[in-house]
């Protein structure tokens, strides 16, 4: 869209035409628009902010033709993108919140979360629940169904895919994938010793191109050109970067989707900025419905007449 801004427009109109189908008429009017802007709109912005702000621009015309009430263009920041991916990972994990019998919503009775790590194009994100709280470790107050989380992230922009290659072969800009697409191009489990990688690892590096060819038939060659580059990074990030251990590894899932659905930072965008989040729930207590109400409302006025008809008897009896 750098060349031409205006192509951002097609890439969102079918997907805005959809939700105009999707969401009712009298509806449209009071819903809002959110287009957040990411890594590479960052980065973007830094480098040329004229022709990012010509991308917003026409992307701002496009909201005004919709039937939509407001339109939203911000730049999520890169803390702000990692805890959203936490946020996704851990409410699809069901370490957050779940539905009980009544279809009411209630903390979840698992009282660990999970960590998260996400390797993009433009950057490198980890993000935990702190056990220790201190001046030297910065930590950020999330507050999701009720509950308070003290979360420690770390971002390291141009240390994703694409920018650690940028700073080994300045002229080449490609994309990766994530520790997920590297897992599966090692085709390795979703969990494995840090032993079992590097014996994968160097066993793709040693291949010739054309076993290579023969053994990924339907992946292009410039990914397959970079995996071995990417899965040296990658376990150079993870050992060294984030220290982990030939221990703590084993604890590690590369996947990007839990029970069916897509870890994508954008869920936990939209569970934070659109309010859906309940707000009646507080620590574990959960949302009483109107039935239920009625019925112990009903049990307990009974209960007080009775209570009230024994001491009118006892009081005439004397």
């Amino acid at each position: 869209y750098k060349q031409n801004p205006k192509k951002a427009i097609d890439s969102l109109a079918n997907c805005l035409n959809a939700s105009i189908k999707i969401i009712p008429k009298e509806e449209q009017s009071q819903t809002e628009i959110f287009f957040p802007a990411t890594t590479e709109m960052r980065l973007l912005y830094l480098q040329d902010k004229v022709v990012a702000e010509r991308i917003f621009s026409a992307i701002r015309v496009l909201f005004q033709r919709l039937p939509f009430g407001y339109g939203h263009i911000t730049f999520v920041s890169p803390r702000e993108e990692a805890i959203y991916g936490w946020i996704a990972a851990n409410y699809l994990r069901g370490n957050l919140v779940v539905l009980d019998g009544l279809q009411q919503y209630k903390r979840s009775p698992l009282s660990r979360t999970t960590g998260a790590l996400a390797l993009v194009g433009g950057a490198a994100h980890i993000t935990f629940i702190a056990k220790k709280v201190s001046k030297y470790i910065p930590t950020y107050k999330v507050t999701l169904f009720g509950y308070k989380y003290k979360v420690f992230t770390e971002t390291f922009d141009c240390f994703g895919w694409k920018e650690a290659e940028l700073r080994l072969l300045v002229h080449i800009y490609q994309a990766f994938g994530g520790f997920h697409y590297m897992r599966k191009a090692l085709q390795l489990p979703l969990s494995f010793p840090v032993t079992k990688y590097n014996q994968a690892v160097w066993s793709f590096c040693t291949k010739k191109w054309a076993e290579l060819k023969i053994m990924f038939p339907n992946i292009s060659n410039t990914f397959i050109r970079y995996y071995c580059f990417g899965g040296h990074y990658i376990y150079t990030l993870l050992v060294h970067g984030y220290k982990f251990n030939p221990m703590n590894w084993k604890q590690i899932t590369f996947t990007n989707k839990i029970k069916g659905h897509k870890i994508n930072w954008s869920l936990g965008f939209m569970l934070n900025v659109t309010n859906k989040i309940p707000r009646t729930i507080r620590g574990i207590k959960t949302t009483m419905s109107s039935t239920t109400f009625k019925t112990l409302f009903f049990v307990f006025l009974i209960i007080g007449m009775v209570c009230v008809t024994i001491i009118f008897k006892a009081i005439f009896s004397e």
